[in-house]
């Protein structure tokens, strides 16, 4: 089975003066076979989310929140997700990579398991398996830095 990786880069930055005030995102997509070591030619088509780019961060907005807890603590960091998306679109094997911290890891990895089918990747138009690494950070600022 051909795997090609996609890095997926979601940054998460939460403003937080004792609860979330505002959520900035930025998020940036690579295609890269790492078979080959090169970036995916015009004959590979990367797997989609459903409603393309935009609709993928809005559910990433929608389901991954800040812990409590990590706020108390003023936790900031990064997780790497791992999963799958198979030929026919379904998401599996998900796992952390890298963790943050296991209540940081559950958030993600439930908002992997709540995911629906994606358009899967071709290559020469023949469906195909891929695997993604999606790093996720979190960040907190107050409302002071927030205005600099």
């Amino acid at each position: 089975m051909n795997f090609f990786f996609i890095i997926l880069t979601l940054q998460i930055s939460f403003l937080s003066f004792g609860q979330i005030d505002k959520t900035n995102t930025r998020f940036e997509i690579s295609f890269i076979d790492t078979s080959l070591g090169s970036f995916y030619s015009s004959s590979a088509t990367p797997p989609e989310f459903y409603g393309g780019v935009d609709s993928l961060f809005a559910f990433a907005q929608r389901t991954i929140y800040y812990p409590e807890l990590g706020i108390r603590d003023s936790i900031t960091g990064r997780l790497v997700l791992y999963f799958e998306i198979d030929s026919s679109g379904h998401v599996m094997n998900d796992s952390i990579k890298e963790s943050l911290r296991e209540d940081f890891d559950q958030i993600c990895l439930d908002m992997i398991k709540q995911m629906p089918r994606w358009k899967p990747a071709t290559i020469s138009g023949k469906p195909e398996a891929v695997c993604v690494l999606w790093p996720i950070r979190f960040t907190l600022s107050t409302k002071n830095e927030e205005l600099d």
